[in-house]
């Protein structure tokens, strides 16, 4: 059993950490810090993981195997990030909720930052956002104003502790209505689309959002990362 476990606390490490952070899997334990849907998601992922060995599968993909009904097991509204370059994906339970503002943590302490549904920063994922003004984008997501042209600033960590700043010049368009399914139930959503470009880096981020509700959203993180997806989901 010891055996079975290691290997899957091997091939999980990035599974529930967005950067390979450690996995201890001693009894019914994670790390020091966790909370109880914490380890309800824990165990979830350990037969996820045994299901995967057995059918010679990878299980780094449990995260996104997850039904509705054991995401509902949570009892907490979470987000599943998927960082699809590095095949990577992550369970967040909300750390603070401080409207528009709010952080979510995955249970080995790494967080995402968000403003009204957009990444902001990050910490503990390895090549972090130190911070991200885009208050156009911003100010569609909160509903004060329409798509049109915008200025858009990354600030990064270059790897040596110092941050780079990149300006970018953007365009936000509302492609429609759009009906997008997270975890297996469909929400009518208006397709928000970013265009951003600078001499060196150009993006094109997602957003489908009901309301001020942002369901999912596909995400330039930075050279390093690439692309994150995000998905909202709440116990029905």
């Amino acid at each position: 059993m010891g055996e079975v476990l290691a290997v899957i606390a091997k091939l999980l490490r990035r599974t529930l950490g967005l950067f390979g952070f450690p996995l201890v899997l001693l009894g019914c334990s994670v790390g020091q810090d966790v909370t109880s849907p914490g380890l309800v998601l824990q165990e979830l992922l350990i037969a996820q993981g045994k299901a995967a060995l057995n059918r010679n599968g990878d299980p780094s993909v449990a995260v996104m195997n997850l039904s509705r009904s054991q995401l509902n097991s949570l009892g907490e509204t979470v987000l599943r990030a998927q960082i699809p370059n590095y095949g990577l994906a992550a369970v967040l339970f909300i750390s603070q909720d401080r409207a528009p503002y709010s952080i979510w943590r995955t249970p080995d302490n790494v967080t995402l930052q968000f403003r009204s549904g957009l990444i902001i920063g990050s910490k503990g994922v390895g090549a972090d956002l130190v911070a991200v003004d885009d208050p156009r984008m911003i100010a569609v997501l909160e509903g004060r104003e329409g798509p049109g042209p915008g200025k858009r600033v990354n600030s990064a960590f270059d790897g040596t502790n110092a941050t780079v700043k990149t300006e970018f010049t953007c365009q936000i368009s509302d492609l429609g209505p759009e009906n997008v399914t997270v975890a297996e139930l469909s929400y009518p959503t208006r397709h928000l689309r970013q265009t951003c470009t600078s001499p060196n880096e150009n993006f094109v981020n997602d957003y489908w959002v009901q309301g001020r509700t942002v369901w999912k959203s596909r995400q330039w993180f930075n050279e390093q990362i690439g692309y994150v997806t995000v998905e909202r989901i709440s116990p029905q």
